[in-house]
């Protein structure tokens, strides 16, 4: 047949084929507004039930942080005690170690040296400065490394004047300044409460109602004459070190500017934690949980965690009846406790 040309797979094609050869493709519709608003619905659920589980997993975290630093502190003194001859860094004033140690053999002393335009004598290195070399931190030498004289709640202040330490902040701490008192008054970015009655000196005025002894046996030390003493640091002489506390959250939720150190003197209804928060109100026992709870570094150089398990209201503010486990401030033993508890 003239002119026949056998239908190739083009000629096939050629009616599915849009001018220029480009395939025809289907349209699609867009999302409708209730598809929309399902999703966005789902996403607000999902969001909900996410964000508590979030929060949770994140205070957790800081609580590890946190136990973190109570194990590595208490494991630090442990071992300055091994080079110290089994005396643990003193807590105390000028005159305090002048008469106890009179040769600055015992504890751990900082060089004289001149800062700042001054000549800075010799004195008893600040708690935190005698650990920091237990801790990795060979820098700090010097209590005005990381200490001050001046009282302010700007923590920018500190912050652009000395290096930050995590060992000696807590991740959940909103106020971070706080007091260590020993040898003088020096602020700082720390979180923590040092205990007193262990790394104390006794006072020297019993019954003055002030600081007075550890408590011991059942009844408070605030006596005379004098039942028992602080430790000044001497740890063997320490009763089951597992339930006192070395080291705890320490600072004042209303953010004041008490010392934070840890005293079972004034406590009149028993040696643990929560008879010094209700005699001082002193411990940050919100920090980490409205339910209530605190890190605390114990004498065998473990940490744990103290729950809120009761409260009381006192003058319109309340206060943790009692923690558990119970951890002790007293290095003593505390004896059979009076009948009415806190």
């Amino acid at each position: 047949m003239i002119g026949f040309r056998p239908r190739g797979p083009a000629d096939c094609c050629s009616c599915f084929l849009r001018p220029h050869g480009r395939a025809r493709r289907p349209r699609h519709g867009g999302f409708t507004l209730i598809e929309l608003l399902v999703v966005v619905a789902i996403i607000a659920v999902l969001v909900s039930l996410l964000l508590p589980s979030l929060s949770r997993a994140r205070e957790h975290a800081k609580i590890v942080k946190c136990l973190s630093n109570m194990s590595n502190m208490p494991k630090s003194v442990l071992m300055f005690v091994q080079e110290h001859k089994g005396w643990a860094q003193l807590i105390g004033s000028e005159h305090e170690w002048k008469i106890i140690d009179p040769d600055r053999r015992r504890y751990s002393y900082q060089p004289t040296y001149v800062g700042r335009g001054l000549r800075v004598p010799s004195t008893l290195r600040a708690w935190p400065v005698a650990y920091a070399p237990y801790l990795g931190i060979s820098s700090l030498i010097f209590n005005e490394q990381y200490f001050d004289r001046v009282y302010t709640r700007r923590i920018s202040y500190y912050d652009s004047k000395y290096p930050r330490y995590e060992v000696f902040i807590c991740p959940s701490d909103k106020h971070l300044v706080n007091n260590v008192w020993s040898p003088i008054d020096l602020f700082g970015l720390i979180s923590y409460s040092a205990n007193e009655d262990v790394f104390g000196v006794t006072d020297p005025y019993p019954g003055n109602g002030d600081e007075g002894q550890p408590w011991k046996d059942g009844r408070t030390g605030d006596t005379q004459p004098p039942r028992c003493r602080r430790l000044e640091g001497r740890m063997e002489s320490i009763i089951r070190p597992s339930e006192v506390a070395l080291f705890c959250d320490g600072g004042n939720e209303d953010n004041d500017r008490e010392p934070a150190l840890l005293i079972s003197n004034g406590a009149p209804n028993g040696p643990y934690l929560e008879n010094y928060e209700r005699y001082w109100g002193r411990l940050p026992h919100r920090r980490h949980s409205a339910k209530g709870g605190l890190a605390v570094g114990c004498a065998d150089g473990s940490g744990t965690y103290v729950k809120a398990i009761e409260w009381v209201t006192l003058g319109g503010k309340p206060f943790v009846k009692r923690y558990a486990p119970r951890i002790r401030v007293s290095p003593y033993a505390p004896g059979n406790l009076p009948a009415i508890q806190p």
